[in-house]
């Protein structure tokens, strides 16, 4: 849950780093970005996961294949000390102005009473009331 920081500079703009940091493929787990938007200062994400094992999704309706929310910090210039931190929906991130069409392609939550569910629950939850409440219009990307 720390920071990951670059010391070199990033060879491409922002967006397209983090698509490719968070898109990746190896035996039994494909992982892609389907959507990324900022707002103010801080990035949405909305990251599809097919995977073999089905307890890696078990927060979701179809647990291996589902697409979950993620908030994604960043810090620094593309120059140099570019860092970035991941926080998935299911972790309880303070940050909850996710736009709409990142929120649309969220893949509905199982009827489980675990923390992680209620976290993401709630996540979702201040996001859509954030909607209506905030000025800020987001760039999508």
């Amino acid at each position: 849950m720390g920071w990951t920081i670059c010391r070199d500079r990033l060879d491409c703009p922002v967006p397209e780093f983090l698509r490719r940091s968070f898109t990746f493929e190896r035996p039994g787990k494909v992982q892609d970005v389907i959507d990324l938007a900022l707002v103010g200062s801080v990035w949405y994400a909305a990251i599809r996961v097919r995977s073999a094992d089905p307890a890696e999704g078990r927060l979701y309706i179809t647990p291996t294949n589902f697409t979950a929310g993620v908030v994604i910090l960043t810090r620094g210039s593309r120059r140099a000390g570019f860092g970035w931190k991941a926080i998935g929906e299911d972790e309880g991130p303070c940050e909850g102005n996710c736009p709409a069409p990142i929120l649309r392609l969220l893949s509905p939550l199982a009827a489980s009473g675990s923390q992680r569910r209620a976290w993401a629950t709630a996540w979702r939850d201040r996001c859509e009331a954030s909607l209506g409440a905030t000025a800020l219009s987001p760039t999508l990307l």
